[in-house]
């Protein structure tokens, strides 16, 4: 397209791609068929603020994303199977900028970097259970799950160098 796209994220199914387009002055997420590359996209967003960084859950009936339409940048769900209260908002924490979420192989858990006061931090938290809090896994960032979901591999940054680390969950 004339705009920019970025951040693609298949669906489970490999039919379909989620990404972020810079359209109307703000970064929104679309979706589109890959079947058929003449129909057009279907946008998912249309919100003032910037919604990016879209990630497609393993069912393929949700989207994780990033967000700042509650003043800072949060996780959001988009339930694709719903019209009304199609979003929801997972992390309101106001203080800190999530980023890079990631769907756990078995979609039970979502993780995310986020920005805390002495670094990034990868938190982990149970989808559909509000009642649990996000957890800690450790530092760093673009948080990849092991395809068993027993451990995270994430991007480390320190002065002059980047690593890699693994978090057991256990």
């Amino acid at each position: 397209t004339a705009e920019y796209d970025g951040h693609p994220s298949w669906s489970p199914d490999g039919k379909w791609l989620a990404y972020e387009s810079y359209v109307d002055d703000n970064l929104e997420i679309f979706i589109r068929t890959i079947e058929d590359l003449s129909a057009p996209p279907i946008r998912l967003t249309a919100d003032p603020s910037a919604d990016h960084s879209p990630s497609w859950s393993p069912a393929g009936r949700e989207i994780a994303f990033i967000s700042d339409r509650n003043g800072s940048a949060d996780v959001w769900l988009a339930r694709l199977d719903r019209v009304d209260d199609r979003f929801i908002c997972l992390t309101a924490s106001g203080n800190t900028t999530e980023s890079h979420p990631a769907w756990s192989p078995d979609g039970l858990r979502l993780a995310w970097s986020t920005d805390q006061y002495d670094g990034q931090e990868i938190v982990v938290q149970k989808v559909g259970a509000p009642e649990e809090p996000p957890w800690r896994a450790g530092s760093g960032s673009w948080p990849a799950w092991h395809p068993n979901g027993a451990s995270i591999l994430a991007e480390v940054l320190s002065p002059n160098e980047s690593s890699l680390t693994a978090y057991r969950l256990d």
